[in-house]
Formats: structure tokens, sequence, C-alpha cells
């Protein structure tokens, strides 16, 4: 890291009278989320008891409520520093309880069921600003804030909110709208819809990249949502399009590998969900993944942060970015 990415995150730090490896002082809930390692094990969470692995790729996570009628993201994460290197997506879908959420993860480009590490997040009532979506488009359950959804064509949504979210952060993740199945694994990104700035764009695509129908679950974190998570949008160059208050900077370390800093450290208690997406309006664009973890050189207070086409080649892609605990 240079010195000066050093002395510009400590001068914000001091400002806010937050050193990092410390709690800030305006920290967010924690909210619902779970991290595994590659057996399925639980690592840490909040409001979840436990994970079980019940084949290979097919995982239940236990949460303390009825999680039947809540939102849930995942993104395929290294548990620790160690970002995931061999290419995978996930799905995601209620579980065979109330309070189970049913996970499951694939090697790409081949689709077979494998076992990953993931970041698991989810939104229930009275949380605002989420949806999940039938592949028809029909809206299945949501926050209030969602007034509709349209389907624009085969794999291409528009989920429409009462409000404008084009300040926002748009997290999806593809999947069942109720019960455990095996849904087709493939890829999701977001963007802004144009020449709407109350709705969110929504692309669902087969691993090989053409369009296709699939459910998914939707989660925006806007600056006035009550956001039980902090946010970033970073755009291909590493910058930070947008964020919310408590990350405070990003920036390209390399060919699809990014990293985004944390006011008020320490991520070591928390999740992180991306999925690649365009930070303007319009098409979300390249058929590619999303990989989270902590810093390798940084861990108490960076996201690492990969970017790879569904081969598992680093390629430069913007992405948005949810954080979900106190850190």
């Amino acid at each position: 890291m240079r010195l000066s990415r050093i002395l510009a995150v400590l001068a914000v730090a001091a400002a806010a009278s937050i050193l990092p490896g410390t709690q800030a002082a305006a920290s967010t809930a924690p909210g619902l989320f779970a991290v595994t390692d590659y057996t399925g094990t639980l690592v840490r969470g909040s409001g979840v008891t436990g994970v079980v692995r019940q084949s290979a790729g097919r995982y239940e996570v236990q949460f303390q409520r009825n999680m039947d009628p809540c939102s849930y993201t995942a993104t395929i994460a290294g548990p620790g520093n160690d970002i995931v290197y061999a290419p995978g997506v996930v799905t995601v879908a209620s579980g065979g309880a109330p309070s189970r959420v049913h996970v499951e993860t694939w090697a790409s480009p081949g689709g077979v069921l494998a076992d990953f590490p993931f970041h698991l997040h989810a939104m229930c009532p009275p949380d605002t600003d989420w949806a999940v979506v039938g592949g028809d488009g029909t809206l299945s359950r949501g926050s209030a804030s969602v007034t509709s959804v349209v389907r624009l064509g085969p794999g291409r949504y528009e989920v429409r909110l009462n409000k404008p979210v084009s300040g926002c952060a748009y997290l999806a993740t593809r999947g069942h709208t109720s019960f455990t199945g095996v849904a087709a694994p493939g890829t999701i990104s977001t963007a802004t819809r144009s020449g709407n700035p109350n709705a969110v764009w929504v692309e669902t695509r087969t691993l090989p990249g053409a369009f296709t129908d699939s459910a998914f679950h939707l989660q925006v974190q806007c600056p006035d949502a009550g956001s039980v998570s902090r946010w970033a949008v970073v755009r291909a160059d590493g910058i930070a399009a947008r964020t919310a208050s408590l990350l405070i900077s990003s920036e390209r370390i390399g060919l699809g590998q990014y990293r985004v800093y944390l006011l008020g450290g320490n991520s070591y208690g928390c999740a992180f969900v991306a999925v690649p997406g365009d930070p303007g309006a319009g098409s979300a664009g390249q058929q590619v993944l999303a990989f989270t973890t902590r810093d390798a050189d940084y861990p108490d207070w960076a996201v690492r942060v990969e970017t790879k086409n569904v081969g598992g080649g680093l390629t430069d892609v913007p992405f948005h970015l949810q954080v979900s605990g106190n850190c």
C-alpha cells in the first residue's frame, strides 16, 4: 500500500476520532449473516447457530428466527485472508425448515455442484429496499418500498421502488423464491436503470453467457435506508463511484484485483457480499464473477475483491459490495 494511501486513510479516521482497528462510534447493526469455510463449517455470523453440509455444494444455514419472509444474497468468498481462486457461482433459496436458508455452490464454467466457502447476508422485515423475484418477473415478496417488477426480455428485469435509488448499491443472487431445490447455475449483474432513477436493472445469464430467465434475490443499500451493512460501488479502474460513510475509499491493485477500505476497522467480524455491476445506468455489462475476502495485507480494515470471467481469468469489472456486521 502506498504511503500516501495510508496517510489519507489515517487522516480521515483521525478526523472522525476513529483509528483502524477500533469500533466506529456510529456503527451499524450486525444484521443477519454467515461466513463458512471450505467444509461448510460456520466461521462467524450474526443471528445464526450453525451450518449443515448436506452434500457436495449444498448447505443449510440455521438462523435463530423465521427466514421464510426474507431475502438472501451470497458470494463465494474466503473465510479468512485468502481469495478463492477456483471460479464458481452461488444460488440461494428458503431452507428445509422456516429458520433455515439453503445455499448451493457450483464450479464454473462446468456448472457442477462443488464445495466452496461463502458469505451470506439476509434482509428481513422490517428492513427496507429488498425483493425476491421469480424468473417470469413476478414479485414473490419484498419490502414496502418495492412497487413492481417488469421483465423486459429473457434474463432482463427492472425492479421499481418508490424512491430514487441511483445513489445506492445493488446486491443480487440467483436462486429460488421459495424452498430448497436445485437452481440452474449462472451469473447475475446489476446497474441503475436507464431513464428511471427509481429502478434497478438486473441481468441473469447462463454460464456460457446467454440471457436466461432466473429467479433472484435483490438487496438495495442506500445512504438513507437504515442499512444494516456498509456498502460501496466501485468502478473498473478501482475508484469508488459512491460509498456509505464508513467505506471511505478503494483502489485497483492489479488486473481484476481491488481493495476497499473500512473506516474504523475491524473486518474480522464481518461478511462481504459482492456482485458485478455497472455504477451507472444501462446494461450491467460483462459475463463475470466477483469474489471477496479480508485483505491479506491489511486484514484489520480492508476488503479484497477479485473479478474474473467464468473460466477464472482475472478481468477489470465494476462491482457493488456490501459489508455486514460491526466492523
